[in-house]
């Protein structure tokens, strides 16, 4: 500001009445032009950013008494110059590009060297008759190259018209001290401007490798859980195939053990009444004895048998599933029907419900979705896992959401409850094999690790938010083309 109110308040010698500077004394113009460059010097100082370049630009046309000017810097990768700023000209010249070695600016651009101008320069073969004719015709100009180490970084150039005297050699000697500053604030601008382009490449640069370390991280955690699962498989594989053997057998020889006792009980019945007949007919009194409790208690046995047997062949089932995952046909289906199929599949489940004292509701909310191409018997599994868990983690009444969506290229389903919730310390293992938060005997801890390996052998994901007490949605997406 102190520079500002110095160059409004001082005036050049050349504007003071009745001094001309061709008749004032050497030195008192050596120090006039000390002056100047002192409170060039303070704004280059004061001044930030780019905004010098237009006040370094008033400073010198105010010292030098001109009428007007202008500054163009050299893009040395474009090989062109670019109007920086100008003072007494048109506005919209800033910005304008030069060719080098095109008109005066051109040539002194590519010459190196001062230029002093005096009269009409419209014929001068020099410029490739590239000057235009402007109004006030032009009497006198200076144009400076301005070189840092050897090259030419700018133009500078102050005009005065026909009214005002013209400039002199001695204008030229003068300003060339003045050049000297505007050269090294404008060095220090490019500075500041390349060291500002550095740090942002760098920030982008250190955002890339931040990105690709979290990518590289999740295809490392991908991998370790892709051959965790494959080993898991071959084990399930393993397990499920040594407990079928001897599963079948126990199995077969409880069906034929039911079907003897039922001819067993059945003659026992026949002998009964027939004895109950013979007393009868013999008159004798009392009630008829015979291995009542006996019966009932071993059909109590076979049944417990049996649902134990069944039990084992659900987890042989979802065993075998759980390891050959990975087959089956692909084609392109429409998850409705798909989520209609687990639907029904899910019946008895939510047949069951009102006989365990529980009301469930059903709610569907479909959206417009495109065929998604899967394995279309997994990925019913993966619904029907997840609907009858939905049911299973409701209490006394609740109700279960179904809602489908499309988004770029993806179909999300969405499966909810007002269930009971999941733990947070326990959300982060509820996809492991043989995890399970239900009390001992009503989960096998396998559904849902069964489902999260059939997503992503599908290229999708399977995402879950639950709140304790507020019920839990898991969202399956799936992308609707597969890629090779």
């Amino acid at each position: 500001m102190r520079a500002q109110q110095l160059a409004e308040k001082e005036l050049p010698l050349e504007v003071i009445p009745g001094v001309r500077q061709a008749e004032a004394p050497e030195s008192l113009l050596r120090l006039s032009w000390v002056y100047d460059l002192y409170r060039l010097g303070a704004i280059i100082g004061q001044s930030r950013g780019r905004e010098f370049q237009q006040e370094v630009l008033e400073q010198i046309v105010h010292g030098l008494g001109a009428t007007s000017g202008s500054l163009a810097l050299v893009d040395e990768e474009k090989q062109m110059m670019f109007v920086a700023a100008c003072c007494g000209l048109r506005p919209d010249i800033v910005g304008q590009p030069l060719n080098l070695g095109d008109g005066v600016l051109g040539w002194v651009a590519a010459n190196g060297e001062p230029l002093l101008l005096i009269g009409d320069i419209a014929h001068d073969d020099r410029f490739n008759r590239m000057v235009v004719t402007r109004e006030p015709r032009l009497g006198s100009a200076i144009v400076w190259p301005l070189k840092w180490r050897g090259r030419v970084t700018g133009i500078l150039s102050v005009n005065r018209d026909e009214s005002t005297a013209a400039f002199t050699q001695a204008h030229v000697e003068h300003g060339q001290a003045l050049l000297n500053l505007v050269v090294i604030a404008i060095e220090n601008t490019r500075l500041q401007d390349e060291q500002q382009k550095q740090i942002r490449g760098l920030t982008a640069l250190n955002a890339e490798l931040v990105s690709m370390h979290q990518r590289l991280e999740e295809a490392r955690v991908q991998v370790m859980q892709s051959e965790q699962m494959a080993a898991l498989g071959r084990l399930a594989a393993g397990v499920a195939h040594e407990i079928n053997n001897p599963l079948a057998y126990v199995s077969s020889n409880v069906g034929t053990l039911k079907a003897y006792l039922d001819q067993v009980f059945d003659l026992l019945a026949r002998y009964e009444a027939a004895l109950a007949e013979h007393r009868t007919a013999a008159g004798s009194a009392g009630p008829a004895e015979g291995p009542q409790f006996v019966k009932e208690d071993l059909q109590s046995m076979i049944a417990e048998v049996q649902a134990g047997v069944n039990r084992v062949k659900h987890i042989v089932r979802q065993l075998r599933l759980f390891s050959h995952s990975g087959q089956g046909e692909w084609e392109s289906a429409d998850l409705h029907d798909v989520l209609e199929t687990a639907i029904k599949f899910a019946g008895p489940e939510l047949r069951r419900a009102p006989n365990i004292g529980k009301t469930i509701v059903l709610e569907r909310h479909y959206g417009t979705i495109d065929k998604v191409d899967c394995i279309v018997a997994q990925i019913n599994q993966v619904f029907l896992n997840l609907i009858v868990n939905a049911v299973q983690a409701i209490g006394d009444e609740g109700k279960v959401t179904i809602s489908t969506s499309q988004y770029d290229g993806w179909v999300q389903v969405a499966i909810g409850d007002s269930g009971v919730g999941i733990e947070q310390e326990n959300l982060e293992r509820i996809f492991q094999p043989f995890f399970t938060s239900k009390p001992p005997g009503q989960g096998t801890g396998l559904g849902l690790s069964l489902s999260y390996s059939i997503v992503r052998k599908h290229q999708g994901r399977i995402e879950v938010k639950s709140k304790r007490g507020q019920g839990s949605t898991f969202t399956v997406c799936l992308p609707i083309k597969q890629q090779q």
